[in-house]
């Protein structure tokens, strides 16, 4: 059975400053009135102000970034927009990224990039972020909040070695202005065995990685992280923790917390 949809939101502002949007239309609330949503965040309504005709409301979290107009949901479903909305445009800001040295040129780095009006939740947004290498390597989204935007990077050029490159970054289809500057490593240094080479999808297992005996570096806890990526769906991943090391045979000990079944 088809419902025809109820009322129309025909003008809205949003103040930065406060988060509060101020909607008006027809038949706001008629069919009852379920939630609002604007820039990817619920809006709290102030029951005091809802009339058939006008209602006020305040985002519960920052805005995310984009282009947007608000939605209303009813008891009968979407309320209608009207065709003459003019989006609001929310602008992300970056401020840094960490680290930017030392760029594994075999990827498999966590890059932590901050700003603000980033995604609370990747599922609802689109991000997309890309070096400025010759093959615009990408550096795949992880996790994110308003502030913090993680990306795992993906194997680059072993020609790059030691290069500078920056990052595109495009949220919601808006490009984000950066002037972000990053560097690879000259050379690689490999990992050479894992032990045990299975561990279940649901008990905690300690692995141990054991890294090439010509690595240069003393061996600490605090220098490392380390993630299970799935291969055949990168953008799934779990965090282990370093819980030990052994400078003599160069070797981490990490514990692995379940996941989903795969490879890693």
């Amino acid at each position: 059975m088809y419902t025809e949809p109820q009322g129309e939101v025909n003008h809205f502002t949003y103040d930065a400053a406060t988060k509060k949007v101020v909607l008006n239309g027809t038949g706001l609330i008629g069919p009852g009135l379920r939630h609002v949503e604007f820039a990817k965040s619920r809006c709290s309504v102030d029951k005091t102000t809802m009339n058939e005709t006008y209602m006020e409301c305040t985002l519960v979290q920052e805005p995310t970034c984009g282009d947007h107009v608000p939605y209303l949901t009813s008891r009968l479903g979407l309320v209608n927009n009207s065709a003459s909305l003019t989006p609001e445009t929310i602008t992300c800001l970056v401020d840094s990224v960490d680290p930017t040295t030392q760029l594994n040129l075999l990827g498999q780095d966590n890059l932590t990039i901050s700003g603000t009006f980033f995604p609370y939740n990747l599922v609802t947004s689109t991000v997309s972020i890309n070096f400025t290498d010759a093959a615009n390597t990408e550096c795949i989204p992880q996790w994110s909040n308003s502030s913090e935007l993680v990306c795992l990077t993906q194997p680059f050029d072993m020609s790059e070695a030691g290069d500078f490159i920056g990052m595109s970054i495009i949220i919601n289809g808006q490009v984000v202005t950066n002037t972000l500057s990053l560097q690879l490593m000259t050379d690689t240094k490999s990992g050479v065995s894992i032990e045990p080479p299975s561990a279940s999808p649901v008990l905690k297992t300690k692995i141990n990685i054991t890294l090439e005996d010509a690595f240069p570096y003393t061996l600490a806890r605090e220098d490392f992280t380390v993630n299970a990526t799935n291969i055949s769906n990168p953008t799934y991943f779990r965090q282990m923790n370093v819980v030990g090391v052994d400078e003599a045979n160069k070797r981490l000990t990490v514990m692995f917390g379940g996941a989903w079944s795969g490879d890693y």
